[in-house]
């Protein structure tokens, strides 16, 4: 363990307080100075081997990593020190003793509501850059302090997380000497060949390997930042999934399952070769689907589609049923993104147009339950309207707690769900599990084919469009 330091539990006021206690700790005690009382509360660093084991959003506890063991030791708040300007120099926690009792955590999965203190991207510590754009600045840029993001409520704030407080102006001078950021180099004095901070390389890596690649398709338009990102430290406070075609691999048995329930019904089989036949309705709810069936077909002898759908719905989840008897797959690289994300402190959500009866089977049936939490599961017949409406995505914003679009990461395969997701504000990432790149890259501002090549915790996109 690395202690900081030992305090007595008082009101958070940001830097100032380790400043005092800081200076008390080092001072002599006076000749003849009557011991204080035994101290109840520890400051400590946050540790890598923490990121298991912590649960709460800024107060919680915290377990013991040993395997077999998972004791409490004890209750904590986020706390740390930052300077005037507001920069967020050392996360900490303020630990409190307490009992030690053998409350089992839930590593990652617990992860998933707990709102760590953030860190902005440092400029030039790796970027998305404009279309034709270099992202190369000069070997002397220097990458600014990273600071919380101003949207952080007043009442994280009071906590003295990333603010300075009143009369920091006067303190200025009495700081802490800022330590080190974890994963950051020095300015002044790095090896050669280690990038400095706020700078990209001027040529390939010392082992001979090239510059990473932006990413696949609309590659100009989002790249990942080459620094390793502690936790906490992410762009990104939210990713926000699809389900169907994107979390697990059942676009091919919905698809099918819809044409049954059609025909079913109406007595009208649809055109049903995969993918190529459904590219229209990929992402969209049961009533959208009867929509553009009517229409296109001009089956006037249907009824309205808000009379009709619930019938093709209920028939349908049946189908469903029967075509997943044998188990709904995962698609690789889905529950290693979901971890990246819980690991660097951001919310997950799903955003999908299936019924929540057919959502929670996906998610049962593929093991990927265990890691999100329900209330953060939004399905389109929650909301008024479903893709490529943004409903479902504002539904799930709401749902995780994100009150700005462009701190959300979303992951869709369809051209609709796209649509729906840049239409609430969000960073759009296309994923070519059903659809080629072409079809998906107009609507998204990243393209990638496999799940591994997003991750949440080191992508930053660029500036926020207008719209």
């Amino acid at each position: 363990m690395q202690w900081l330091f030992l305090t007595p539990p008082s009101p958070f006021t940001g830097h100032r307080t380790f400043r005092d206690f800081y200076r008390r700790r080092r001072e002599p005690a006076p000749d003849g100075a009557i011991p204080g009382a035994p101290e109840s509360c520890l400051f400590l660093e946050p540790l890598q081997w923490m990121a298991d084991t912590v649960t709460g959003v800024v107060a919680g506890k915290l377990h013991c990593p040993h395997p077999g063991c998972k004791a409490r030791l004890g209750s904590f708040n986020w706390s740390g020190i930052s300077n005037p300007s507001a920069a967020w120099v050392t996360p900490a926690f303020q630990l409190h003793h307490s009992k030690i009792d053998t409350v089992s955590p839930h590593p990652l999965e617990a992860l998933a509501n707990v709102r760590r203190p953030l860190l902005a991207a440092a400029p030039g510590r790796g970027a998305a850059v404009a279309q034709g754009a270099t992202s190369g600045s000069g070997a002397g840029a220097a990458a600014a302090p990273p600071t919380l993001p101003a949207s952080l409520s007043a009442a994280v704030r009071r906590l003295g997380l990333g603010s300075a407080g009143a009369g920091a102006e006067e303190d200025g001078e009495e700081q802490l000497p800022e330590p080190r950021l974890w994963g950051a180099e020095e300015e002044q004095g790095a090896e050669p060949g280690q990038r400095q901070p706020g700078t990209t390389p001027a040529s390939s890596s010392a082992e001979g390997a090239p510059p990473p690649a932006a990413g696949d398709g609309a590659a100009g338009r989002a790249a990942a930042v080459e620094a390793p990102a502690p936790p906490g430290s992410a762009w990104f406070t939210h990713l926000i999934l699809d389900c169907d075609g994107v979390m697990v691999d059942s676009e091919a048995a919905s698809c099918e399952a819809l044409r049954r329930a059609i025909l079913e019904v109406t007595g009208f089989d649809i055109p049903h070769s995969f993918p190529q036949d459904y590219v229209e309705v990929f992402g969209t709810d049961v009533r959208s689907c009867v929509a553009h069936y009517r229409e296109k077909f001009d089956r006037a002898d249907w009824e309205a589609p808000v009379a009709l759908a619930p019938r093709v719905q209920a028939a349908k989840e049946g189908h469903y049923t029967t075509l997943t008897e044998g188990g709904i797959r995962a698609f690789d690289g889905a529950e290693r993104l979901i971890r990246k994300a819980l690991a660097a402190g951001m919310q997950v959500g799903v955003a999908s147009s299936g019924a929540p009866e057919k959502i929670a089977r996906n998610l049962a049936s593929s093991g990927l339950a265990p890691l999100l939490l329900p209330h953060a599961i939004v399905s389109a017949s929650h909301v008024a309207a479903g893709k490529p409406e943004p409903d479902v995505y504002l539904a799930a914003m709401k749902a995780t707690g994100c009150t700005d679009p462009w701190r959300a990461l979303v992951v869709e395969d369809a051209v609709n769900g796209l649509k729906a997701a840049r239409a609430a504000g969000m960073f759009a990432v296309g994923i070519t599990n059903q659809l080629p790149e072409p079809l998906l890259a107009p609507w998204a501002d990243l393209v990638v084919d496999h799940l591994d090549k997003i991750d949440p915790a080191r992508l930053v996109p660029p500036p926020r469009p207008l719209r």
